[in-house]
């Protein structure tokens, strides 16, 4: 049996049972085990349908990963279906986003969708903290959470956007549920291409900076927090929720002049105004 559970505010109200929508009141589920997760925002369009953002380039990364894992992924018409049936029976009322999640464990799959509103100001940017600590198979969006967690937590407490997670050398690699991306002063545009999550959101924005703004410096470098902070002009982080936000300071010290960069103010621009 497949269980699809539609939350709204983290409280979950619905789900749907081979296909039919139901309250769950009294559902139980086995959350523990092996699994993978993709989240993915939902856009509402001037014509009032609604988009998921790079749908096919999630499903396409879960059904990789779950490859990966040998779990036996759900049909993705199911899933599809599913998700349009989610979209129809949300309350829309009083959102014009919406966060999707789709869940995958060794028995189950789930999908949930909540209310959506990015609490970063992009014109402002945001400050950000470092975090000691790693993923374990990062190249994988895996349930198992508990170092992204405990950094989100450590970010909260500091008042910051996100935590920058680093190694046992002080190498910045990634967000605690973002990618991070960094350029110089020469223009050089860096992001590790391991030990990362291949984030949807991150590929996106190095196609729009390769393609259609005609950067052509790129680089995979690994760098600590003191590198990037002396050689750095502007920084921002990616993420499927919040889409591509600028970093103006890490751990209290300022990016370039410690506003958004211009560089990372045309791609949003872009970004933006994609179809996706």
């Amino acid at each position: 049996m497949h269980k699809i559970i539609g939350s709204i505010n983290n409280m979950a109200t619905h789900c749907y049972i081979n296909g039919e929508f139901k309250p769950i009141e009294g559902l139980i589920l086995n959350h523990l085990g092996v699994g993978l997760f993709e989240t993915m925002r939902v856009e509402t369009t001037l014509n009032n349908d609604r988009i998921v953002c790079f749908l096919n380039r999630h499903l396409n990364r879960l059904k990789n990963g779950l490859r990966e894992l040998q779990i036996r992924p759900p049909p993705e018409g199911r899933v599809i279906g599913h998700i349009h049936d989610a979209l129809n029976n949300f309350d829309w009322r009083n959102a014009n986003y919406a966060r999707l999640r789709v869940i995958v464990l060794e028995n189950d799959w789930i999908l949930t969708i909540e209310p959506w509103q990015s609490r970063f100001d992009l014109k402002r940017g945001v400050k950000c903290i470092t975090f000691s600590g790693e993923r374990s198979l990062p190249h994988l969006k895996t349930c198992s959470a508990v170092v992204s967690v405990m950094a989100a937590r450590a970010a909260e407490v500091a008042e910051a956007g996100e935590a920058l997670l680093t190694d046992r050398n002080g190498i910045i690699l990634e967000g605690a549920w973002s990618n991070f991306i960094w350029i110089d002063r020469a223009g050089v545009i860096t992001t590790p291409n391991e030990r990362i999550l291949p984030g949807i959101t991150r590929g996106v924005a190095l196609e729009i900076l390769d393609q259609k703004l005609g950067e052509k410096k790129f680089a995979s470098t690994l760098a600590t927090k003191q590198e990037i902070l002396t050689h750095a002009q502007e920084a921002f982080i990616t993420q499927s929720s919040h889409g591509i936000v600028p970093v103006v300071e890490i751990d209290g010290e300022k990016i370039g002049t410690g506003y958004p960069g211009e560089v990372t103010k045309k791609l949003i621009a872009l970004y933006q105004g994609m179809p996706k």
